[in-house]
């Protein structure tokens, strides 16, 4: 994902940006791509204009071995409500599922501790 002022934009297209940051993207080296993008932009306006205003860009990888694990981890948890009778609805609570768990765990751990600091 890449999130860039008109800076960018005006100067480099669409293609050229995606094409800069998939040099970085094996690595996972959003930084350097986000970089390189700045560096050609004020290249480019360098050479139309005089002035240089603001270039700015922020460059995300995602992880996609993650995003399929939740995907499919979403999924599941949809066949087992429907198996349980339940209705899924999208919105319903199926993220705050593993969400309740997660903060029902730092919850019990947390008073776990403040119960040992007493002792």
């Amino acid at each position: 994902m890449i999130i860039a002022s008109d800076g960018v934009w005006e100067f480099l297209s669409n293609e050229a940006v995606a094409a800069m940051a998939m040099k970085f993207y094996a690595d996972g080296q959003a930084e350097q791509a986000a970089n390189t993008i700045v560096r050609e932009a004020a290249e480019q306006w360098k050479k139309k204009e005089d002035v240089i205003d603001d270039i700015t860009c922020v460059v995300v990888f995602m992880d996609t071995k993650l995003i399929d694990r939740s995907l499919k981890y979403r999924e599941m948890e949809i066949q087992s409500l429907t198996q349980k009778g339940i209705e899924s609805n999208q919105s319903q609570s199926i993220i705050q599922v593993p969400l309740n768990k997660y903060f029902a765990y730092f919850n019990d751990s947390e008073k776990e501790q403040k119960s040992a600091d007493k002792k």
